[in-house]
């Protein structure tokens, strides 16, 4: 569904001041909804731009990422769902220097490589990162992660069927560097097609090679 009454989402935004998350349930969001939102007082008090399941298809388009990013101030928390296209490292880069997010969440898209992560990472104080179905990363993301000023505030890590395949597969080698590298890291979920559930995290060198 795209939204496209414009003038009563401006209203009810202009007459809402108590809410401060904004779900965007499966929708596909252009920039002018998020226009419609900027400089109201729900958008001046909104903290969270979210999907609810954003594992099943929804998109949100980079502009509007961006416009949200630039024009709700307090904004510290982000999901890109399933079926969004950012674009690679350039939006990423763009996105970590106009917003001041705590918490971001990107799922399936096919733009985000090593290097987006890289950028996310680079100059911000991320302390929850989730990361879901990303076919390209590779077990190199993981550089990214620890020579970013992230490694430092990060917290959380969610890596969910991410660098799965071949030489270049995720391994539990990878995961302890990340959890030696980030001295606050305490939550670590690391699904795979070996683990098959995020409740049982087998670091196992059986699993996982020497």
């Amino acid at each position: 569904y795209q939204p496209t009454l414009l003038a009563g989402i401006a209203a009810t935004a202009r007459a809402n001041t108590a809410a401060t998350r904004l779900d965007l349930h499966t929708c596909h969001i252009t920039r002018d909804v998020i226009d419609a939102i900027v400089g109201t007082p729900l958008g001046n008090r909104i903290t969270a731009l979210t999907e609810w399941e954003p594992d099943v298809e929804g998109n949100i388009e980079p502009d509007a990422i961006l416009a949200a990013a630039r024009g709700f101030p307090q904004l510290q928390e982000l999901t890109i769902p399933k079926g969004s296209t950012m674009g690679g490292p350039g939006f990423y880069k763009t996105l970590m220097s106009v917003a001041n997010l705590r918490e971001l969440s990107i799922f399936s898209d096919d733009s985000t490589t090593d290097a987006c992560i890289t950028e996310v990472c680079a100059h911000s104080r991320l302390e929850s990162l989730d990361l879901g179905e990303l076919e390209r990363l590779t077990c190199f993301f993981v550089n990214g992660i620890l020579v970013g000023t992230a490694a430092r505030t990060l917290y959380r890590l969610v890596v969910s069927h991410c660098a799965e395949y071949g030489e270049v597969a995720l391994r539990a080698a990878d995961v302890l560097r990340l959890v030696r590298g980030c001295p606050r890291l305490a939550n670590v979920d690391w699904t795979n097609r070996h683990t098959g559930s995020s409740s049982w995290l087998r670091l196992s060198p059986i699993i996982d090679g020497s």
